[in-house]
């Protein structure tokens, strides 16, 4: 977590500017920051710089970060997923203005596991597995022509097909009719209605702060509707699945503890837990001795693994996802989309 709880949006921006002496003066901070914001099309870039980072969606949060990033005015700008959690029109503008900065002179490293993004932004690529580079060269060679198997993989897993089966009628489990939440007189859902059905995936999508995380929030059952209604139509049993896989483990305890009190919970007999959480981190493509290691010490992409298996495991009827793989690279995130019809199957509705 890259952006101070306790400071201010506009103070952690404004940073950068008073190390380095570039806008001397409050007023002219002040502005600055702002304009750095909007350069990043942060929405009230005014409001904005006033706001905590938990008031912020974590497409917000990311586009803060990159703000923060270029105000020192970089001769070299690493870039660490810096597209990650952002929705695609944003994540293009953005691409389009590193583009335009390496454009003006500055030198960029561009490190990602989207390859579109690497094919716009990027002159050169490498393909890295297991701290070895196993190909490079210049990215419209390598992406169109790829000589390594594990380059071929992974672009492989980039491609999607939408599901060809038609799924039979089932019967709903949540049914949502107009439901309605605000923040400080600002609406973030307005007369949403849906149904979610047993067994089915409902896709919720929109650009950051669109109010997809206060929807799932509501279904969950952490925050309340200021109008309409949920009714679940069996036993209410939801898991939440966390966009923010530091701020969903104990950064205190082993992913496996974590698995482990999951399955307590489940009513898994501790003899099989274990064994269990060895399952689960395979479900995801992770390796067992994973559950030895905090959050802390696992990657970006392997920290958003065990989030999957870690909340489905008391086999909710409803499994809310809230962008469960934006970290994760296009073959870790197939195969936890892979996983989603056995627990379609197992577990109810998506």
């Amino acid at each position: 977590m890259s952006l101070d709880p306790l400071r201010r949006i506009g103070a952690e921006v404004a940073e950068p500017l008073l190390l380095h002496g570039i806008a001397r003066g409050r007023a002219t901070r002040a502005a600055r920051v702002q304009d750095l914001l909007g350069r990043v099309w942060m929405p009230e870039p005014a409001r904005r710089a006033r706001q905590h980072p938990h008031q912020l969606s974590g497409g917000l949060r990311q586009r803060a970060l990159i703000a923060s990033a270029l105000a020192g005015d970089p001769a070299v700008l690493v870039a660490d997923e810096p597209t990650t959690a952002l929705d695609a029109t944003v994540q293009a503008r953005i691409l389009g203005l590193l583009r335009e900065i390496t454009d003006a002179g500055t030198a960029l490293v561009f490190i990602s596991h989207d390859f579109a993004a690497v094919r716009r932004v990027a002159d050169r690529v490498l393909v890295m597995r297991g701290g070895v580079v196993v190909e490079s060269g210049p990215v419209g060679e390598v992406l169109h022509d790829p000589r390594h198997e594990y380059t071929k993989q992974l672009i492989a897993a980039t491609i999607h097909e939408p599901r060809s089966t038609t799924p039979a009628s089932s019967e709903p489990v949540l049914v949502a009719t107009g439901v309605s939440r605000s923040f400080d007189a600002v609406p973030a859902v307005v007369d949403a209605s849906f149904t979610v059905a047993d067994g089915r995936t409902l896709g919720i999508v929109g650009e950051s702060g669109s109010g997809k995380t206060t929807l799932a929030r509501m279904v969950v059952g952490v925050d309340a509707p200021d109008s309409g209604t949920l009714n679940w139509v069996r036993q209410r049993r939801v898991q939440l699945v966390h966009q923010n896989p530091l701020g969903a483990f104990d950064p205190r305890w082993t992913i496996g503890r974590s698995l482990r009190e999951a399955l307590e919970a489940g009513g898994v007999p501790r003899a099989q837990r274990r064994a269990r959480v060895a399952e689960l981190l395979a479900e995801v493509g992770l390796g067992p001795e994973l559950a030895d290691r905090r959050p802390a010490a696992l990657s970006g992409d392997s920290d958003s693994g065990p989030r999957s298996p870690g909340h489905s495991l008391p086999t909710p009827r409803c499994w809310c996802s809230t962008n469960p793989c934006p970290r994760s690279i296009p073959r870790c995130a197939s195969a936890c989309s892979g996983c989603s019809p056995g627990c379609r199957r197992s577990a109810g509705s998506r």
